[in-house]
């Protein structure tokens, strides 16, 4: 269970990367990056449940957050 928020947290951390390379975020940008980036975070933390911690695996799980927020934005058309 813990894993998992840790996915959430560090996905919602890829989110908030992911808003830096926005010039002029808007509210709804903001509140649906972070949202995203849980969201991908959430699901790439069940997906790696039995896989060993590392510092590796931590920064995968931020760059995957990053990387979905940024696919799925995308898909949207924002």
């Amino acid at each position: 269970m813990i894993f998992i928020l840790l996915g959430a947290f560090l996905g919602m951390t890829g989110g908030i990367f992911h808003l830096l390379t926005i010039r002029d975020p808007a509210v709804l940008q903001i509140a649906t990056s972070m949202m995203l980036g849980c969201a991908v975070g959430t699901i790439a933390g069940i997906a790696l449940l039995g896989v060993e911690t590392s510092c590796v695996l931590f920064v995968a799980l931020i760059a995957l957050g990053y990387a979905g927020t940024d696919l799925i934005m995308s898909l949207l058309g924002r």
